[in-house]
């Protein structure tokens, strides 16, 4: 796993510091490559040129409340999970609008803020950002967002929920780091399981009944994928 990149913006100085500390000792009990900063506003965390994993947001915090701050960086493209820790609690319906990954009331109890790392861990696993350029535009979607990706010539077509993008990136390079839950079912088509109603004969039929290429010596290994993911 790449380096995780985590921003903490609150105004109270002992409690960044604290949870930065939680946090860091979080990434070294599950050896995992974090690195946090911490940021006193939201102005200051909105002109932040880094693109962050994960943000921690408290609500008040002066100029802007962290709701608004939330409805800034979405605005500017920013999709990562946002985490209200906050002793507001009559905010978590506003935190909705923006979706929030989770709401945590402070002072912090470490077993709650364990348990919604862990959470977020397993999703950044299971359900990346990816970013492509499909003709002049930049496209930025969950990986959960992708039915199957299908090469073609030179290129690949991205074949997202509700839409479909051309793109210059070839198969094997667009493909390369989706996840375990895509699957190679021929040689130019890689499908999300998560999208796989069942097998028929030589074909991967999809929850919206369109069918696809399925190689026949893959069949055991998608069969066994998809019982995987049932008992999860």
């Amino acid at each position: 796993m790449e380096k995780i990149n985590i921003a903490v913006c609150d105004d109270d100085a002992a409690f960044r510091k604290t949870l930065e500390l939680e946090l860091i000792n979080y990434s070294r009990v599950n050896e995992i490559d974090m690195s946090v900063r911490t940021f006193s506003n939201g102005l200051e965390l909105l002109i932040s040129e880094i693109k962050y994993d994960l943000i921690f947001l408290d609500y008040s915090m002066g100029i802007l409340n962290g709701i608004e701050v939330a409805k800034k960086l979405r605005a500017k493209g920013v999709r990562c999970p946002i985490i209200y820790v906050t002793g507001y609690s009559e905010i978590v319906y506003d935190a909705f609008e923006v979706n929030a990954f989770r709401f945590i009331p402070k002072p912090v109890e470490p077993g709650v803020l364990n348990k919604a790392l862990d959470d977020f861990i397993f999703q950044l696993k299971t359900n990346k950002l990816v970013s492509f350029v499909s003709g002049e535009t930049s496209i930025t979607i969950f990986s959960s967002e992708i039915v199957y990706v299908e090469g073609k010539f030179r290129g690949c077509i991205v074949h997202a929920t509700g839409k479909s993008y051309p793109v210059a990136q070839t198969f094997a390079e667009f493909t390369e780091g989706l996840g375990d839950r895509f699957f190679l079912c021929h040689k130019n088509i890689s499908v999300n399981s998560a999208f796989v109603e069942r097998i028929e004969g030589a074909s991967v039929i999809l929850t919206d009944g369109r069918k696809l290429k399925l190689d026949k010596p893959k069949i055991p290994e998608l069969t066994a994928l998809l019982d995987s993911i049932k008992e999860t």
